[in-house]
Formats: C-alpha cells, structure tokens, sequence
C-alpha cells in the first residue's frame, strides 16, 4: 500500500503527480498542509452535500434557486477549507474567513428573494446588485484556487466587455449593459453560474463521481484490472495490452485520466518496462489509455450528461453513439502497442503472474457496471440507475471482509467523491457566467462570422479552425471546461454550416478530452512519465506521435456519421470494420512494423491507405483496403521463414 493511502490522503491532479514523481516528500507535504480541523470540515461538508443531493434525488428537487445555489455554498466552504490563499499563513485564513461569508450572504440571498428579483429585472434594487456580484467574485475566486486562472480571467473578461461594449469600435461594439444588468444575469439568470452545466453536475454528475470513489475504493476497480490480465496475459503485447484494456475497464470507474495513471501506472508501467518497451512509450501508453476512458459509454467522464442535455438528446442514444468513436480510440492505442512490440521482437509471454479473478471479484466489478448500463438502456433517470448501482455494490461488497465497507470506509469515500469533484463544480459555475456574458453581447455570432469568413464558408477549414481552438485551450483547462467553452463559441458555426447539433457536440467534446495530452501542462503524460522515469517532453512527443489517430477520429465521424450510428445497419457494421482497418493500417505506418519491418515507402503507403479507410466513399475505401492487403502479402512472403527471401 502506497503512503498515500496509509495517510487516507486524497490527492489532486497536480498532487497526484508530485506523488508520482517523489512519493515520500510529495506525502508529507500533502499531509502537512492539512491540519485537524481542515480534515473534520472535509468530512461534515461532504457528508452534507452527499445527504442534500441524495435527499432530493430520492424525494424531489427544490426550486432552482436552493437546489443549486446549497450545492454551490457547501463546495466553495470546502474549497475555502482546503486550499487557504496563502499555505501556511494562519493570520491570512481571515481573507478564507470573508469570502466564506460572501458565499453564504450570496447564495443566502436569492434562496430569500430570488423570485422577487427576477421580477424586477428591469429595476434591480442596490442590495440585488452587491449580492449578485458578491456571488461572482466568490465564484472567481474559488475558481482561482481550484482549476487556475484562464477560465475566470476569460469569464471576467466578457463581463467587462458585456459592460463596455458599447465602446468597442466595430464589429465588435455592442449597446452594453449596466454593471448590475451583467451581474444578475451572471448569478441568478436562467443561463448564468447556475444554468444548465451546473443543474447537470448538481442532478447526474457527482453522483457518478461518488460511484467512481466506491468502485476504486471496494475493490471494484482492481478486480477490473485483474479481468484485463486474464483477457490479455498471452498475448506477444503482453503488459502493453493489458494496460489498454485495463485502463479502459478502470477508467470507467475513477472518472479521471490521471486519476488513472496515478492509481494504476505504477503497476502497468514497469510491467512494460519489463517487458522491453522504452520508459517514454510506456508513459505514453498508460497516459493515452487513461484518458481514453473518458470518451468510453456509459459514463464518458461524465460528460455524456452535459452532452444529453445541451442537444436535448436521450441519453442513453449519447451513449450509443459514442461507442464506434471510442473502440476506435482504443484500437488505435492498442494497435500502437501490438506494432511496437512486434518491432522490438517481443514473444508471448506473461508478465503479470496474478492473472485470475475470483468469482467474487468478477461479480463485484461487472454486476453494478452491468445493472447501470441496463437501467440506463430501459429509460432510468441517470441519477436513478448511479444509485442503484451503488446500493448494488456496497451489498456486494458485504460478503467479503476484504471489501465490506465499514461507516469510517464510507465516510472516507464520501469525502474522496466530494474532493474529486471539486474541479467539475468550479468549472461548470464559470462556464455558466461565460453563457449568461455570450448571451447578452452576442460575441458567439461575432465569433461565428469570424470563424464562417477565415474558412469560406467551408466546413474542412472550420473544422480545422475549430481542433486547433481545442488544442490551444486544452493546455490550460479541465476537459469539461475546454468542452463547454467550445460548444458555446464555435459549435454554432459548425451548426450554421449544416452539421448536426449532436454531431458538433461531438467532435467538440472529442477534442476537449485531449486536453490531458498536451503540453505543456500535460498532467496525465507527466504523471506517467514520472512513474517511468523517463522525460517529460520525450513523453509528450511519443504520446502525440503514437496518439495521432486519435486526432483523425472526429473527422472520421463527422464526414461518415455512420460511425456515430446515424445510418443503416449494413452501412455501420461496413463504416465500422473499414474505420478500424484505416486506424490499424495507420497505426502500422506510424511504427514502421506491420507483419515485418516497413520500408518507406510500404510506410507511406499504409499511411495514405488508412487516412483512405476513414471517407464515406466506397469506392475509395475498397481500393485502400486492396492497397493494405497488398503490403501484408508482401510483408508474408518477405518474412523470416516466408515464400521469399527477404534479401
């Protein structure tokens, strides 16, 4: 047991890094600047969240106003408690102090006359102003200290230019809107702070994030791993595969990419290392399978909820549509790693000696996993079928003594879902004044007409515009807020140039999940390679040499919305396996081993054959596959031991 966990010391992102890099020190620092009684107002205030949200789950929401405005107040104490604006300096908590009071006053505030402010909307008393702004300037800074400093500098921003947009010079000057206008609208309108991303993450998401927290914490979660090492023990990829899949299984259960990393890359990647795959590609591997679990059905990092309710789409039909996309992701990863061991002339072997799974294990890992997806499926409330697959897990958990959770383990659980979630609640809020800014000035059609001009009002280039929009943003912000941000300034464009809503959501939200990939921060390739030893920036490269199919996905389904299951069923299942052979054929390319050593130009071949695979054109694709299929003839016969020599 790391002393992370003997500590019961939850980590974030950046902490779980640090504790990669430099366990002990990393521990103690962690445990250190958490005294007692923060740890005691941890507990009570994730009790208290986790009992509101579970009460009106169960017995019925309140009005919008309290059912989200309590959530907000008990997650920015928490955060207060947590992380004071300076460590260490105890005389300084007096500020902690203050912004605690505004986000009570604030929230206290409209739960009192919310209703009477929305009715006087075009005559705002002075009071509604100072507690609405109150509200925003907490929300600011609890933000600053929990997902940093770009989201709330790009949410402060709109709001000044929501106010002085009537100075701007044209195009891009509006009427404006007064200081307590933009600040009611930011706090209480129906598309500000509490709007729809945080109605979601209030109503289905940190439901999910307490089920993830359950599952890695019975046990669950490592049984998951245990299948992944049945499954792929024999095979030449040996560890390599295992990681994939495993992280894969895992993945649906921590919610989170480094999360992923942290709590199983010290024991898949020196399993890889073992087996004879270099530190930095091992790092790599790890980093891109556990990302690839938040595009996974059916929780998808929980960012399928978000997706269901912007494009008013069923969820269970987001879940299904995500399911190509995503086997292709994880193809491409796993073809990655079959190739590279063939280049190293790795053989079959097992690394992982404790490869089996009890029963038991097996019915703990899979049975929760399979009842939510079938109440998803049957038209359960999402927050329905996430309680009942908890309820189903702590039974089962019951009849082991090595999994039964005993009310101290709850407690920690409950207290491990809350910190998790912390980020999420900061994130959505922001987004939230981000809307409610968009909204009043008009910035997204600004942004639409600017975007529809530099493309010509063509989709490629928009597209195009639009991934390297995502790329840039991703290196500084959570995948949900990287996401949210895109949907609301570009997504439109995408729309007005006749891609479908849901569609648009997609390759927005695809993108938005690599935002743990890049550099510079880059925090699940940094935790991994710190577990590795190896170098951060090789890392990074090897991770966006062997991830490039990954990037090439979201064209795929946006030109053949096949792949997303929008068509017939013959036109799928063909889309489908063509997509696959494209993304294994490039996979090869890019390692320079198919069935042998690739020549240069067998490599551009399989390269131009598998970018070919992902069209829509038959025609087109069937030549590519004959090309494909040409080369691995080849490849047989020049093989050791083949019809031909290989000289």
């Amino acid at each position: 047991m790391s002393s992370a966990s003997q500590h019961n010391t939850t980590l974030s992102d950046e902490e779980a890094a640090l504790y990669a890099a430099s366990p002990d020190a990393a521990a103690s620092e962690i445990i250190l600047k958490h005294p007692s009684w923060v740890e005691v107002a941890t507990t009570v205030l994730s009790i208290a969240l986790v009992a509101f949200l579970l009460y009106t789950t169960l017995f019925g929401q309140l009005s919008a106003d309290i059912q989200r405005g309590i959530p907000f107040a008990l997650v920015a104490l928490l955060i207060l408690a947590r992380k004071p604006i300076v460590p260490g300096a105890t005389w300084l908590r007096l500020i902690d102090l203050v912004v605690a009071a505004g986000a009570i006053y604030a929230i206290g505030y409209v739960a009192v006359f919310g209703g009477d402010m929305a009715s006087r909307i075009g005559r705002l008393l002075l009071p509604d102003v100072i507690a609405c702004s109150i509200g925003l300037l907490v929300l600011f800074e609890i933000a600053r200290r929990t997902i940093g400093i770009l989201l709330p500098s790009i949410a402060l921003a709109l709001a000044l230019y929501a106010i002085f947009g009537a100075y701007f010079p044209a195009p891009f000057n509006h009427r404006g809107f007064s200081a307590g206008r933009v600040a009611l609208a930011g706090w209480i309108g129906s598309d500000g702070v509490f709007g729809i991303a945080f109605g979601v993450m209030v109503s289905v998401v940190f439901v999910y994030m307490q089920l993830a927290a359950l599952m890695e914490h019975t046990g669950a979660g490592q049984a998951l791993l245990q299948l992944a090492r049945v499954i792929t023990g024999g095979a030449r990829s040996g560890p390599g595969l295992t990681t994939v899949v495993g992280s894969a299984l895992f993945g649906t259960a921590s919610g989170s990419g480094v999360a992923d990393v942290a709590a199983i890359g010290p024991a898949n990647i020196p399993a890889m290392k073992r087996a004879g795959y270099k530190p930095d590609f091992a790092a790599s591997v790890q980093a891109l399978s556990s990302i690839g679990a938040q595009v996974l059905p059916p929780v998808m990092g929980s960012s399928a909820f978000i997706i269901a309710e912007l494009t008013g789409t069923p969820y269970a039909q987001i879940a299904l549509m995500a399911i190509i996309p995503a086997l292709l992701y994880f193809v491409s990863v796993a073809a990655a790693v079959h190739f590279q061991a063939g280049r190293l002339g790795l053989s079959a072997g097992n690394d992982n000696p404790d490869a089996r799974v009890s029963w038991f294990n097996a019915a703990l890992a899979l049975a929760p996993l399979g009842l939510l997806i079938v109440l998803l499926v049957t038209g359960s409330s999402p927050a329905r079928a996430a309680m009942w697959a908890i309820a189903a897990l702590l039974v089962l958990s019951a009849f082991s003594p090595k999994t039964r959770i005993g009310p101290a383990k709850l407690v920690e659980i409950i207290r491990i879902g809350s910190i998790n979630s912390i980020p999420l609640w900061t994130a959505t809020a922001v987004i939230g004044m981000i809307v409610a800014a968009v909204g009043l000035t008009g910035v997204a059609n600004l942004i639409s007409g600017m975007v529809i001009g530099l493309s010509q009002s063509s989709l490629l280039l928009a597209l195009i515009v639009t991934t390297l929009a995502s790329i840039v943003l991703g290196t500084a912000l959570p995948t949900i807020a990287a996401y949210l941000l895109l949907v609301i300034m570009v997504a439109p464009t995408l729309v007005s140039l006749g891609l479908p809503l849901v569609v648009a959501h997609f390759f927005v939200f695809f993108y938005g999940v690599t935002s743990d990939l890049t550099p510079p921060t880059a925090l699940a390739p940094l935790t991994a390679s710190a577990i590795a030893g190896g170098n951060f920036w090789k890392t990074c490269l090897v991770t966006m040499r062997i991830g490039l199919p990954i990037f090439i996905i979201p064209f795929a389904f946006v030109y053949n919305p096949a792949l997303l299951l929008m068509g017939s069923p013959m036109e799928i299942i063909i889309s489908a396996a063509f997509a696959t052979i494209g993304i294994s054929s490039f996979a090869a390319a890019n390692a320079g081993f198919f069935i042998g050593t690739l020549a240069g130009w067998q490599r551009i071949v399989l390269l131009v054959a598998g970018l070919a695979m992902l069209l829509p054109e038959r025609s087109i694709g069937v030549a590519a596959l004959v090309a494909i299929m040409a080369i691995a003839i080849l490849q047989w016969r020049t093989r050791p031991g083949g019809g031909v020599s290989a000289a």
